[in-house]
């Protein structure tokens, strides 16, 4: 038997070229069988609709690949003013858009928490216990961003800006 690739002889049970590594065909194995090399994964591909330039997609329909790259910027949108930066830096991204909306909300009920401090008396009182809640809610979020989810936050999480 000679090798495809180079040419050179090569010994009956050889699985490898020995000049230049290629692997070597049993020709006597795929011609009894009529075996076409990578016939069972061909087979296995087409029943389980399996796409090579497919990414893994989850059921929110957000990429492994999208996910990765954004953790940084939807971690960013639980910060305050910082929900800038992924606003116009990361918008196309899916992951960080949920998490901007999430983050949106959140600085929006802080904001609204504090002017009820100028409520009298009760107004401190409430100011402080939004606060508490919202900081609780930005460690929630910021948690569910790092392990890659997209996971609503209490309370605030069915309510959508971006799509």
């Amino acid at each position: 038997m000679k090798c495809k690739n180079c040419g050179a002889n090569l010994q009956d049970n050889a699985t490898f070229c020995g000049e230049c590594g290629a692997p070597v065909e049993n020709q006597q194995n795929v011609q009894q069988n009529n075996y076409t090399p990578n016939q069972q994964n061909v087979q296995y591909a087409n029943q389980n609709n399996y796409n090579p330039n497919q990414q893994n997609v989850n059921a929110d329909g957000v990429s492994e690949q999208e996910i990765n790259d954004g953790k940084v910027m939807a971690v960013l949108a639980y910060l305050g003013f910082l929900l800038i930066i992924p606003a116009i830096a990361a918008n196309k991204n899916k992951f960080v858009r949920f998490h901007l909306g999430q983050g949106l909300i959140l600085f929006i009920a802080s904001v609204i928490g504090g002017f009820l401090s100028f409520i009298p008396y009760v107004g401190t009182v409430l100011n402080s216990a939004v606060s508490i809640v919202a900081f609780v809610f930005m460690i929630l979020g910021i948690v569910n961003a790092c392990q890659g989810k997209m996971k609503g936050l209490p309370l605030i999480g069915d309510i959508q800006i971006f799509k």
